[in-house]
């Protein structure tokens, strides 16, 4: 996963999740289908942990199925 801290001035890339979000700006996170594939629900618990926003089932779902595009 790469992930990015996106603000009107900069692009920073980050080596981990924060702990809260930043007050300016949004994350962005840079995921392939293998990532989520090998632990769906690790992934979804390490985003909701960052962002507070939880990953509705079926965008999960989709995540993980090669065949959606």
């Amino acid at each position: 996963m790469d992930l990015f801290l996106i603000t009107h001035a900069q692009v920073s890339r980050l080596d981990e999740l924060p702990s809260i979000l930043p007050p300016q700006g949004f994350l962005w996170l840079d995921v392939s289908h293998e990532e989520v594939a090998a632990a769906p629900e690790e992934w979804r618990a390490a985003v909701e942990r960052a962002t507070c926003v939880s990953v509705y089932d079926p965008h999960l779902t989709d995540a993980v199925n090669l065949r959606h595009p």
